[in-house]
């Protein structure tokens, strides 16, 4: 049995509770209107994804380019810019930069106010490393199917081996480092809601209301 992750537990509804999801992980039915998926790809085939007016797309470019033209607009597209590698040279002569943890904040917050959204699309350049580590991270802590569109524009799912460690550590670091600040941020928000409900019980009772 595989435990759900807070953030899981809170997108269902159901916190605290533990739920199998060995079967969404394994066989994935691309065919269910329901499905709620993040597929990582590569900018070109991001440009022409035939998106519906409720997908969003996470747009992650170069540091000092823009997300493509899309042939199809989908609802809202956070973009966040830097590079998959950096030397010292590139940031020093081009100002170049890292994945930095705010992007992260960022891309958790955007996929979190989008948690009604069936598909999110997350694309870099190639679809093959920063695309891919945040996808990685939103299936695994959102329970969303983890699918990828390849170079022809296939959109399957992705089974991912505990081997594959492919894809940019940076990024990943940085948006599950953002997901577990969240769910401490809504941890701490129940912890006061408690007290609260606590509070005005309390207060209720005092007045020979309860």
């Amino acid at each position: 049995m595989v435990k759900l992750s807070k953030v899981q537990q809170r997108l269902q509804g159901a916190r605290g509770a533990v739920k199998k999801v060995e079967e969404k992980r394994v066989a994935v039915d691309l065919s269910d209107p329901n499905l709620k998926k993040v597929i990582f790809m590569g900018r070109e085939i991001a440009a022409g994804y035939p998106y519906h007016p409720e997908d969003v797309v996470v747009s992650i470019t170069d540091t000092h380019a823009q997300p493509p033209e899309f042939f199809r607009k989908p609802k809202e597209v956070l973009h966040r810019a830097f590079h998959d590698h950096v030397t010292a040279y590139d940031e020093h002569h081009y100002k170049h930069r890292w994945c930095l943890q705010a992007d992260g904040d960022a891309i958790v917050d955007f996929v979190m106010r989008h948690q009604d959204a069936k598909t999110i699309v997350v694309h870099c350049n190639m679809g093959q490393s920063r695309s891919k580590a945040a996808a990685i991270v939103i299936a695994q802590e959102t329970g969303r199917a983890l699918l990828y569109a390849d170079k022809d524009g296939r959109v399957v799912a992705y089974r991912r081996d505990e081997d594959d460690e492919d894809y940019n550590h940076r990024v990943f670091s940085a948006v599950y480092g953002a997901f577990l600040d969240y769910e401490e941020a809504e941890a701490a928000k129940d912890v006061e809601d408690a007290k609260e409900a606590e509070a005005t019980g309390n207060a209720m009772q005092d007045m020979g209301l309860r």
